[in-house]
C-alpha cells in the first residue's frame, strides 16, 4: 500500500472540465442531453438536483412511507424468524419513539437559533 492520498476534488474537477470540454465540443449528442434531464428509474432525485430545492426535498423525504415487512420466507424456520422479527420491533419501539422525540427537539432548537 502506498502513502499516497487521493485528492478527491482534484479528481472531481479534471472530470467536471473534461465533460465541459466534450459538452463545449459536441461529443455528447442532444439525445444524451435529453437523457441527462429524464427522471431516473424508481424516482428518486440525485442528491444534486435535492441541493437545488432543499426544502421541497426534505419534504419529499419526509413524506416517504417505510415500510417493513418482517415476515421470513425459509421453509422450516421462517415462523420463528418472523415472530423473533415482531418481538425484537415491539420492544425496540419504545425507545425508537423516544430517540425521535428528542431528535425533534434537538431540530427544533436548531432551526430557533438559525432563525
Amino acid at each position: 500500500m502506498s502513502d499516497a492520498r487521493v485528492d478527491l476534488d482534484a479528481i472531481l474537477a479534471e472530470v467536471r472540465e473534461r465533460v465541459r470540454r466534450k459538452r463545449e465540443s459536441g461529443v455528447y449528442g442532444p439525445e444524451v442531453e435529453a437523457l441527462l434531464r429524464t427522471e431516473l428509474p424508481g424516482g428518486r432525485r440525485l442528491l444534486s438536483d435535492d441541493m437545488k430545492d432543499p426544502v421541497g426535498a426534505l419534504a419529499e423525504a419526509l413524506d416517504d412511507e417505510v415500510v417493513y415487512d418482517p415476515t421470513s420466507r425459509k421453509r422450516f424456520v421462517g415462523p420463528v424468524i418472523t415472530l423473533a422479527r415482531r418481538v425484537v420491533i415491539g420492544l425496540v419501539r419504545w425507545w425508537m419513539a423516544a430517540v425521535v422525540d428528542r431528535q425533534e427537539r434537538i431540530n427544533r432548537l436548531l432551526a430557533a437559533t438559525y432563525d
